[in-house]
This record gives C-alpha cells, sequence and structure tokens, in this order.
C-alpha cells in the first residue's frame, strides 16, 4: 500500500476520501453488473479570477496526466468556455478536469464596446466644453 504524506487542507480532505471510496470498492464481490465511475475535478461556483482557475487546471492535469489543458467550447448560455484536459479514461474510470472561463472573443467584445463608450465620453465632455450655452460672456 503507498505511503501518503498527511498535508491538511482541501485537497488532502479529497485524497482521503477518494482513499475511503477506494478501500470500500476493493473488497467488493459478487454476481453484479460492470461498474462506471466517473470522476470530475473542477472549481467550485464562482470561486477565483480566470487565471486563477487556469492555473487550478493546468496543475490538476499536469499532475494526474502528464499533460496540459486547452480552451474548448463555448457555451450557449452564460457566456463562458470550458477550459480543460482531454478526458482520460481509465477504465472503467473516467476522469475529466476542467473549469469555466471567460469567453476571450466576448472579452474582446466587451473590450471594444467599453474603450467606444469611453471615446463617447470624452467627445461629449468636449463638445459640451466648446457649446457657446457653456462659454459666459
Amino acid at each position: 500500500m503507498p505511503i501518503y504524506i498527511d498535508v491538511p487542507g482541501p485537497y488532502a480532505e479529497v485524497a482521503a476520501e477518494l482513499h475511503r471510496i477506494a478501500d470500500a470498492l476493493a473488497p467488493l464481490a459478487g454476481d453484479f453488473p460492470d461498474v462506471y465511475v466517473g470522476l470530475t475535478l473542477s472549481h467550485k461556483s464562482s470561486s477565483g479570477t480566470d487565471a486563477q482557475r487556469i492555473a487550478l487546471v493546468d496543475a490538476l492535469a499536469q499532475a494526474i496526466t502528464g499533460r496540459g489543458a486547452h480552451l474548448g467550447q463555448s457555451f450557449s448560455s452564460g457566456g463562458g468556455r470550458r477550459y480543460g484536459a482531454d478526458r482520460e479514461r481509465y477504465e472503467p474510470l473516467t476522469l475529466t478536469i476542467w473549469a469555466t472561463v471567460s469567453d476571450p472573443d466576448e472579452l474582446s467584445e466587451l473590450d471594444r464596446l467599453r474603450r467606444e463608450n469611453a471615446e463617447l465620453k470624452r467627445a461629449a465632455t468636449a463638445a459640451a466644453i466648446l457649446t457657446p450655452d457653456a462659454v459666459t460672456a
């Protein structure tokens, strides 16, 4: 049996729970159908910035699969994109590592609209300064 270093924190708690589940599954025997196990590793809802979520997925993917992650599909609702590692199949286990990040296309469009809005405000301010009503005699 492998020896695990007991490091306190949320990742140690997850590892301990996974070990508990593995220990409970190992002795099962009987005339059962084949089992399928899906394990998903992701960020907690609304936690962290895009950069933090990307760093988390990169660290998990590298530690578990030895490979990095990549930007994936867009979600039609919510406007985010999936950043994750390729799904790994370790029969009968499927491992998914992902996070939702902002859609770069939408961020670019939002940034463009913000710049246009700022330019319009500057132009409106300049126009207000130059109008005859603003000049006192």
